[in-house]
């Protein structure tokens, strides 16, 4: 039987008979040759032959039913022609039971074959057939007076004889059909995994810039696609078997982490070392690596990406951040200077001079706050961004923010409102808490209308120990969908009302970063053509150690 392995050479001979696979000559052989070696041995047991013509027609059909089928087209006929190859070795039986009187049921014991052979072929019909064929070669001898067996016994025989041949190809039937079912389902899948396959091999090939490593559990590469070899700088034949994933990186740089990988993977930063020493750094994201029916198969997937563009984008941005502020603070500083020396002599100006004077200093105090918000970005860059935690009076701070702001307020018409305690003692970087403040109420002030307000507010919850400062405005709004990014440094909204204020996208982050390191949080509410409300949240007792750099 085709696809059968394991089992006896015999067992394996036999189901040839019941491999609809077979030639149709072929699945004839195994009862050919059965009922041939039946008959054989009946004078050897000492059973007795009644009419050789009879036994010898019998023989001969069986023996001619191979040549038969070979000689016919039967995959062209309908299906129920199928019927004749079994039912003529029914005949053969019967032919043979007539001629003898082996009345032990050694030849009846011949119909298992192409009883089987119709459930397999013809389903229902095949077992009724298989079982009206079961009665005929029972019933004929024994009404035809060729066998002396007591009439209650033949009766029996007659009756459950059928009955379980038709219980039995029944059972066959369902079972096969069963089967068949499972194997359509199953060359369904093969299908559909042959094609994920195709699609899969076709994806990691052809992707151009995508790099895919796969690594087996001992972190040896056997999987490098094309657009990995141009990333490692080396073809596939010398990584995949030969090398370890770290021998690709820097022989005193970072590993990968291949072990207990999450579900989802893990996103690591690696640094790859090509064969002329020219680093790259990549982004790796670490999957476990996909297997059959649920089980993950060990070893991981590497997607790689290269960021060293991005890295070497991020130093430069860091290190022109850093010149510019520290080229633009000593200008900015004298500029204040002489300002305060020029208000020294004030009873001298003009009212226009006054105007002028003070138009000038807000200019640079403006530009002063935005070198120190480019300092802080260039610190956080670095890793030297720290606080020093110490007694803070909030309100006292708020009241020097909003008389800071005020000339600016003033000047476009904007109301600032404040709603404080007597008091809002909480521990934190002044200058710090400050310097967010004021990024808040300049933004909310530059992004207002002539006519607007501006409310600053602060609440102390003892039971939760968080104090709250809100900074709310009846400017323009932010949409829904911009307001995730509010925070990300060097976002500007596209809404070009926004665009044509000045600003570089700075402040909010630097608020971010200043009220993160208290542990605290930033809440943002805002509805477009109504105004905004930035909520600084900010644990009253300080913010975790970690964070500051002295007390």
């Amino acid at each position: 039987m085709r696809g059968v392995s394991g089992g006896s050479p015999w067992g394996r001979w036999v189901l040839l008979a019941l491999d609809p696979a077979e030639p149709a000559w072929v699945r004839c052989v195994p009862f050919s040759v059965i009922l041939t070696a039946s008959v054989a041995v009946i004078p050897v047991v000492g059973l007795g032959v009644l009419a050789p013509g009879l036994v010898g027609a019998g023989v001969a059909l069986g023996v001619a039913l191979p040549a038969v089928a070979a000689a016919l087209p039967w995959r062209r006929f309908p299906a129920p022609v199928g019927l004749t190859i079994p039912i003529l070795q029914l005949v053969a039986l019967l032919l043979v039971q007539l001629g003898t009187d082996a009345s032990t049921g050694l030849i009846a014991a011949n119909m298992l074959v192409p009883i089987v052979v119709l459930a397999v072929d013809q389903g229902t019909r095949g077992a009724v057939v298989a079982a009206a064929g079961a009665l005929v070669v029972t019933a004929t001898p024994l009404v035809s007076g060729t066998h002396d067996i007591a009439p209650g016994l033949a009766v029996a025989r007659c009756v459950l004889l059928p009955a379980i041949t038709l219980a039995v190809a029944l059972a066959i039937a369902e079972v096969v059909d069963r089967l068949d079912q499972r194997r359509l389902e199953l060359e369904r899948v093969n299908a559909r995994l042959a094609t994920t396959r195709a699609w899969v091999v076709e994806m990691v090939t052809g992707a151009p810039d995508q790099a895919v490593l796969g690594v087996d559990a001992d972190g040896v590469v056997n999987l490098c696609n094309p657009g990995a070899e141009r990333l490692i700088g080396r073809p596939a034949a010398e990584v995949v078997g030969q090398r370890h994933i770290d021998e690709l990186g820097q022989p005193d740089g970072p590993r990968l982490d291949l072990a207990d990988v999450p579900e989802h993977g893990t996103i690591q930063d690696y640094e790859l070392v090509r064969p002329d020493g020219a680093a790259r750094h990549v982004r790796v994201w670490v999957l476990g690596s996909p297997g059959l029916w649920g089980e993950a198969a060990p070893g991981c997937i590497l997607l790689a990406t290269d960021i060293s563009y991005e890295v070497e984008a991020r130093e430069l941005q860091r290190q022109f951040t850093g010149l510019v502020s520290h080229e633009l603070r000593t200008p900015v500083t004298a500029i204040l200077g002489y300002l305060d020396l020029l208000r020294g002599d004030d009873e001298n100006l003009t009212e226009d001079q006054r105007e002028s004077l003070a138009v000038i200093e807000r200019s640079a105090r403006r530009l002063l706050l935005l070198v120190s918000d480019l300092l802080l970005a260039a610190q956080v860059d670095a890793g030297r961004f720290r606080i020093s935690v110490g007694p803070v009076d909030l309100v006292g701070l708020v009241r020097t923010s909003l008389a800071a702001v005020g000339p600016t307020a003033a000047s476009r018409g904007i109301e600032l409102v404040s709603d404080l305690p007597v008091s809002a003692p909480l521990r934190g970087d002044f200058p710090r808490l400050g310097q967010a403040l004021d990024n808040l109420l300049t933004n909310a002030v530059k992004y207002s209308d002539r006519g607007g307000r501006v409310t600053v507010s602060v609440t102390q919850d003892e039971e939760s120990g968080l104090t709250r400062l809100s900074v709310a405005d009846t400017g323009r709004g932010i949409s829904a969908e911009e307001l995730p990014r509010l925070t990300e440094r060097f976002f500007r909204s596209e809404e070009p009302t926004i665009q044509e204020r000045f600003g570089v996208g700075l402040g909010l982050s630097i608020v971010a970063t200043i009220v993160v390191a208290h542990g605290g949080r930033v809440d943002i509410e805002s509805t477009v053509g109504v105004g905004s409300e930035f909520t600084l949240v900010l644990p009253t007792a300080g913010p975790p150690a970690e964070s500051v750099s002295g007390a």
